[in-house]
């Protein structure tokens, strides 16, 4: 019976330290395991980095073997002619220029065109380059605002109105005219601004200039 009982007792331990020996390899193999997965998390991280730090076209002007002479040459090429293509367009966009000469003021209660004597100017159109257009620009109030009151540029030198320069405000308190593109002679020639009203009551010429846009 004792030995019986001795039999038992060692497969008792027996088992025990099988099952050690089980558990012990288990958490080896988990260890294993984990190590692995870290490894690649990590080979993939780097693989990433590497990604995501790809040099740019400057970086690799000196790797021939990513990208040949020849095709950084081309890239740059193609670059710095887009750049110019904007700028030139800046350029023209830009060179669009405004003169504004102004002619003055005064008053009028005549029913005939007459002379403002305080807006005679003397302009010569070849001093502002390239002309685009020019337009004659007044502005005028009628303290009765209750008639028409007429008023165009006039050529002093050569005794003739301005083509297309004739403009009129038909009653109310004021104005702001603008005419249509004019044409001014070639040459230095003497203007002035004339104006007549419909019932003679007074006309203020409160502002008369000429807009001139070149290249």
């Amino acid at each position: 019976m004792e030995n019986i009982k001795l039999t038992k007792a060692n497969a008792f331990w027996i088992a025990i330290v099988f099952l050690a020996i089980l558990s012990f390899i288990n958490v080896l193999i988990l260890d294993i395991l984990f190590l692995k997965n870290q490894k690649n998390i990590s080979s993939l991280l780097k693989s990433n980095k590497a990604v995501l730090e790809k040099p740019q076209i400057n970086d690799i002007k000196n790797d021939d073997s990513m990208c040949p002479k020849s095709c950084i040459s081309e890239i740059r090429q193609a670059t710095s002619s887009s750049k110019e293509k904007i700028f030139t367009q800046t350029v023209i966009t830009s060179s669009v220029k405004e003169s504004l000469i102004t002619l003055g003021t005064g008053t009028n209660t005549s029913t005939d065109y007459e002379n403002v004597p305080t807006t005679q100017v003397g302009i010569d159109p070849s001093k502002y380059g390239g002309i685009k257009s020019i337009k004659f620009e007044v502005s005028i109030a009628v303290p009765t605002a209750n008639q028409y009151v007429y008023v165009r540029l006039y050529n002093i030198t050569d005794k003739n109105p301005v083509w297309n320069s004739e403009m009129y405000m038909s009653g109310g308190p004021s104005a702001n005219l603008t005419s249509e593109p004019i044409i001014l002679p070639n040459g230095s020639k003497d203007y002035v601004v004339q104006m007549k009203s419909q019932l003679k009551h007074l006309a203020n010429l409160n502002q008369a200039r000429l807009r001139i846009e070149t290249n």
